[in-house]
């Protein structure tokens, strides 16, 4: 374990947060690495900043998901033949619902290699002026850090109790103008899903310990004398 995945796990959990030997062991895996000095050029500004990594889509998950449409496929086309011979309609509304799943695998299936091949790193960028967001399709949400009103642990809960995500949302004090280049409906529509969260990230978003990364931001918001120094967080 890093010096720096020492310090880590002497961080403060933030009381929203849930813990268990499982899931505190998934972010012993991650540690600190990805995490990276890097060059950020953003709206005619470029400066150097921290890269804390997302996830984004392998290659094999996309093979994965195009080998299972592709077979799911090539069972809806060999039942046409036997349904329209034995005139057993009644099998249509099945083999409309294998179809579709088919296609929804497919489509997964291209749109994870797609992404897995892209140039774009998908990540929170921390620079000394800027907290920049950026997915691997290329889409941003960036801010000052003047923007920022508060950075928020909160406890993303699923559909059952079993499914829950350690997450913090970065607040704005004025999120249509961070927002600025979203539509009205697509701003409200960010809105219902959001509140006033810019940027909300939970921990399977996230290729590093999560604990690193809401400290990393939260340092930073509460610090401002020190982001100029912002690269060197980790030495």
């Amino acid at each position: 374990m890093s010096g720096v995945d020492q310090r880590v796990e002497s961080l403060p959990w933030p009381a929203e947060w849930k813990r268990n030997d499982k899931r505190e062991q998934k972010y012993r895996a991650r540690g600190s690495d990805g995490i990276e000095v890097v060059w950020v050029d953003f709206d005619g500004i470029g400066e150097q900043g921290l890269l804390v990594p997302g996830v984004r889509p392998t290659k094999l998950q996309g093979i994965l998901f195009t080998l299972v449409g592709g077979l799911f496929s090539a069972a809806v086309l060999a039942s046409v033949p036997g349904i329209v011979i034995d005139r057993e309609w009644k099998a249509i509304g099945g083999m409309l619902c294998v179809g579709v799943f088919a296609a929804l695998m497919l489509l997964l299936g291209m749109h994870f290699w797609r992404h897995a091949s892209s140039k774009h790193l998908p990540g929170l960028r921390l620079t000394p002026t800027r907290v920049i967001q950026g997915g691997y399709d290329g889409g941003h949400v960036a801010m000052r850090w003047d923007d920022v009103a508060r950075v928020r642990p909160f406890l993303y809960a699923g559909a059952n109790s079993r499914q829950w995500w350690n997450s913090f949302a970065i607040e704005v004090h004025d999120l249509a103008a961070v927002l600025n280049r979203l539509g009205a409906k697509s701003l409200r529509l960010h809105r219902m899903a959001n509140g006033p969260a810019a940027v909300t990230l939970r921990d399977n978003h996230l290729a590093v310990h999560p604990l690193l990364a809401y400290h990393l931001v939260r340092y930073y918001f509460d610090n401002p004398a020190d982001r100029p120094n912002i690269t060197q967080a980790l030495a």
